[in-house]
């Protein structure tokens, strides 16, 4: 009970603040009423002169107020590319042209607002059509629970290897490596003779099964 009641708190703060935002979303949709400035860390982080269009100073206030907010998620997950430029996302974030957001992200993270971490997705299935973060070893051994807590999510750093959250050193390690598609005990058959899986698969590793993660640390 003492959980749900958490919950339910949490709901209903998170429900008033959005009810709080709606002013300042429909002034920002008109082009008006954006932060121009953040105190994050105890600096204070100015938008840059030349953000002069709408797209920038939107992003600018977006990713800042995103950062200021004890409510988010540590991982931003919202601002990889497969979000940003997502159609049907909420909040029209695909509004903002793709390379507007990735010049603002960085900005915050050469300012020290954000760090970049580095998420590896691999083939998970028979097919080879869907890729995921694995949770296991590149030899296919499964890895411990990460850290989490309600709020802010995974903690960064909370295992030594993670593969959703990896270092610029740990991922030009597993440049050429093979990686298992699959844990180990998903393709050994079991005491009836079967198994998830009828074989490993492996795939090896470049550029481009990594992808950008940029995160927020409030600890």
């Amino acid at each position: 009970m003492a959980k749900l009641g958490m919950y339910l708190g949490l709901g209903a703060v998170i429900g008033l603040k959005l009810v709080a935002s709606i002013p300042k979303m429909i002034a920002n949709r008109f082009g008006v009423g954006f932060d121009n400035e953040f105190e994050i860390g105890g600096k204070m982080i100015k938008r840059p002169d030349h953000y002069t269009s709408r797209e920038h100073r939107r992003a600018f206030e977006t990713v800042g107020r995103y950062v200021k907010d004890a409510l988010t998620r540590n991982a931003m997950l919202s601002f990889q590319d497969s979000s940003l430029t997502d159609p049907k996302s909420f909040w029209g974030y695909n509004e903002v042209p793709l390379p507007i957001w990735k010049e603002v992200l960085e900005f915050y993270h050469r300012e020290g607002c954000i760090k970049l971490f580095w998420e590896l997705r691999i083939p998970n299935d028979r097919e080879g059509k869907y890729t995921g973060v694995p949770y296991w070893t590149p030899t296919g051994e499964r890895l411990k629970p990460m850290k989490s807590n309600m709020i802010s999510g995974v903690v960064a750093g909370s295992r030594e290897f993670m593969p959703g959250m990896l270092t610029e050193a740990q991922k030009q390690e597993l440049i050429g490596v093979s990686y298992a598609n699959f844990p180990t005990d998903c393709v050994t058959k079991n005491e009836r003779g079967y198994s998830l899986y009828d074989e490993q698969r492996w795939t090896t590793i470049g550029e481009e099964h990594f992808h950008k993660l940029y995160y927020r640390d409030h600890s």
